[in-house]
């Protein structure tokens, strides 16, 4: 099978990406071949498919979640924000199904994207090609 990796960073010795490198020692001994997809990769994803929006670091997205989840989020329109992660999510959308289409994957295992908000777009675009 051809499975790939999504997630904001597959770099370093967080959790995340230590998770994702053993999900990956596994799969490889099982014989399938591993894409990787991040905001920031290295290591064992170093050849990965690098979309910079991606990673909970940059700019826009730590001003979304700022807006969604800091001090000031009272002040915020949230109409507007809710537009604007949009859409990102928008922006992000057509590399990401790239990625997945050039890469004709069977399997798509996305790490931590869905589950804790570190990329409101990210998880928007993720639900949305996922259904």
């Amino acid at each position: 099978m051809r499975i790939c990796f999504i997630s904001t960073r597959l770099n370093g010795t967080d959790g995340v990406s230590l998770e994702v490198e053993k999900w990956a020692t596994v799969f490889k001994r099982m014989g399938h071949e591993l894409f990787y997809c991040a905001g920031e990769l290295g290591g064992y994803a170093a050849g990965g498919t690098l979309i910079p929006q991606l990673h909970f670091d940059h700019q826009t997205i730590i001003n979304f979640s700022q807006s969604a989840f800091g001090e000031g989020r009272q002040q915020v329109d949230s109409v507007k924000l809710v537009d604007e992660i949009y859409e990102m999510a928008d922006e992000i959308r057509a590399p990401i199904r790239s990625f997945i289409r050039s890469n004709r994957l069977d399997l798509i295992v996305v790490e931590n994207a869905l589950t804790i908000p570190m990329n409101l777009p990210l998880g928007v675009t993720l639900t949305g090609l996922i259904a």
